[in-house]
C-alpha cells in the first residue's frame, strides 16, 4: 500500500505549499504573470515528479515503459538509490544535476537498484 504522500493531490498541495509564498512578493512587486506561472510550473512538476516516481517502482503504465525516456530515468533514479546524494531531479531532464554537479551516470559495476522491469500491472516483487 502506497504512503499518504504518494498521492498526486498530495504532491500537488506539497508544492503549492511551498511555491505560494516564495512567489507571493514577485506577484505583489513584480510580475503577476511570472508569480502564477512559476506556481503552476511547480504544482505540475510535483504531480509529473510522483507519477514518474511511483512508475520506478511499481510500473503500471505500459506505453510509459516502452519508452526511452523512461529507460533513462529508471537507470537516473537507479543511480540515486546506490549514491543517493546525486542524481536528484529525473520528472524533467536532470539539468539541474548537470549544472551543480550532482549528475553521475550508471556505471558497468552498479548494480540496478530498483531490480528488473516488470510488466504493467503485475503485483510480483
Amino acid at each position: 500500500m502506497p504512503a499518504w504522500y504518494d498521492d498526486l493531490r498530495v504532491r500537488g498541495l506539497f508544492a503549492a505549499t511551498w511555491s505560494i509564498p516564495l512567489m507571493t512578493p514577485v506577484f505583489v512587486w513584480l510580475s503577476r504573470p511570472l508569480a502564477v506561472t512559476f506556481v503552476l510550473t511547480a504544482i505540475v512538476h510535483g504531480v509529473v515528479w510522483q507519477w514518474v516516481h511511483v512508475q520506478m517502482h511499481q510500473p503500471s503504465c505500459a506505453w510509459l515503459i516502452r519508452t526511452r525516456y523512461y529507460r533513462f530515468v529508471r537507470d537516473f533514479h537507479a543511480v540515486h538509490h546506490r549514491q543517493p546524494r546525486v542524481n536528484f531531479g529525473f520528472a524533467l531532464p536532470p539539468l539541474c544535476d548537470w549544472a551543480f554537479g550532482t549528475y553521475r551516470r550508471r556505471g558497468a559495476g552498479t548494480a540496478r537498484a530498483l531490480g528488473p522491469p516488470r510488466a504493467a500491472g503485475s503485483t510480483t516483487d
